[in-house]
């Protein structure tokens, strides 16, 4: 229905459009409703009215000015009208002759009946459409009404279970990204693994360079690894890495300080094992350092950086390393028939602690005690006060050494 009104109402409106440009209508609605139209005579003399060849006039007659007379027809051309007179049709031909409508002795054009008739059409049909269209949304809205009575029970069934739904959702996506987090940092310290496995080989006859190199490349690929697990909302501050990273920082502070005036020479470096990780490689019981002197005797220095005492109510006291880490260091120096020492960094710096020390491994270990404070790998703790005698000032060990009797 509405389709049709709005078909209705173009064609209305094209209708009108010809009407007003052209002087002619395509509907024409007066002529629909049976309007009587008239022929007026518009100068102010009379014209002369023809009689018509078929015998329905009789002599000649003039149309009065501003007259009207009943229309009939109009010629082929539309140049003759023919118009009723006293039952008798004559023609008339005058460019001073109007067609139209007469309503209350007033005259109106015939196009302008249909150009008003349009309009009128066009208002009605255009509250139609209006009426149809409040009544299809009263309808509409009484619908959703009784729907909505319908329907409450359902909808506070349903919000109850989707309340129910996103509870368990929730819940699972805690658990899920638990279980990502887990998966993601494995990943990241299989990663790590890998590269301080590839980086802790022993290397022979090499230079303080390649040491810094060997830092420097696991440092950037660490902090690489950290900004990728952030990205993904994952903390990857591992303190296991970060102790590994510092202890590079001091074997390197140690082997700067020893090859500074060719006074030592490097044979052998196996960089930090990192026991605690798992990475297992055939060194893993080796010192970080063989040494040679000018003189050509060769001794081990395992390196050991300490940021602070082993237990805060007992300030002396420093955990140097782990029981099974000095029996492996003790089996090296047999096998090996050199003598092993410990550099000791402790407090302030890797790269340059505030108190050094140097002391031989037999000595270090008839000093020290054994303890499983923390319950984990046994220590080896030994007092502050012992290691003075062994003090390293400035850290200038290559100067020290040069000082020992059996070097």
């Amino acid at each position: 229905m509405k389709k049709l009104i709005v078909m209705l109402i173009l064609l209305l409106l094209f209708d009108t459009i010809i009407t007003l440009y052209h002087n002619r209508s395509i509907l024409n609605l007066a002529e629909f409703i049976h309007l009587d139209k008239v022929v007026k005579n518009t100068s102010d003399h009379s014209i002369a009215l023809y009689p018509i060849k078929d015998g329905t006039s009789h002599g000649a007659v003039d149309m009065a000015a501003y007259s009207t007379l009943s229309y009939q027809y109009s010629g082929k051309s539309s140049k003759w009208q023919y118009i009723r007179l006293n039952n008798h049709t004559y023609s008339i031909r005058s460019k001073h002759v109007d067609i139209g409508y007469e309503f209350y002795n007033v005259f109106i054009q015939h196009n302008w009946v249909n150009v008003v008739l349009n309009g009128i059409a066009l208002i009605a049909l255009s509250l139609i459409t209006l009426l149809l269209s409040k009544n299809k949304h009263k309808q509409t809205k009484i619908s959703l009404q009784e729907s909505n009575e319908n329907y409450k029970d359902e909808v506070s069934f349903y919000k109850k279970q989707a309340t129910d739904i996103s509870s368990e959702y929730q819940i699972l996506s805690g658990k899920f990204k638990q279980y990502h987090d887990k998966k993601e940092k494995e990943r990241y310290k299989q990663q790590l693994k890998d590269l301080f496995e590839k980086e802790s080989t022993a290397r022979y006859k090499t230079t303080l360079a390649e040491m810094q190199s060997s830092y420097s490349t696991l440092s950037t690929k660490f902090k690489k690894i950290k900004q990728e697990a952030a990205i993904f909302g994952i903390n990857f501050d591992d303190p296991i890495y970060e102790r590994l990273l510092k202890g590079r920082r001091y074997e390197i502070c140690v082997a700067r300080n020893l090859v500074k005036n060719n006074k030592f020479s490097i044979l052998e470096w196996t960089p930090d094992k990192g026991f605690d990780t798992g990475i297992k490689v055939e060194s893993n019981g080796n010192p970080d350092l063989v040494i040679k002197n000018q003189s050509g005797y060769e001794f081990a220095i395992e390196c050991k950086y300490r940021s602070g005492c082993y237990r805060r109510e007992i300030k002396d006291e420093i955990s140097w390393g782990a029981l099974y880490q000095a029996k492996r260091y003790q089996y090296f120096s047999s096998k090996r028939n050199i003598p092993v020492y410990i550099a000791l960094g402790y407090l302030g710096e890797p790269t340059m602690p505030k108190k050094h020390f140097l002391i031989s491994l037999e000595k270090l270990l008839l000093n020290s005690r054994e303890d499983n404070y923390y319950k984990k790998a046994t220590q080896v703790i030994i007092n502050e006060s012992v290691l003075y005698d062994n003090l390293v000032r400035g850290g200038k060990y290559s100067q020290y050494l040069q000082t020992q009797e059996n070097l």
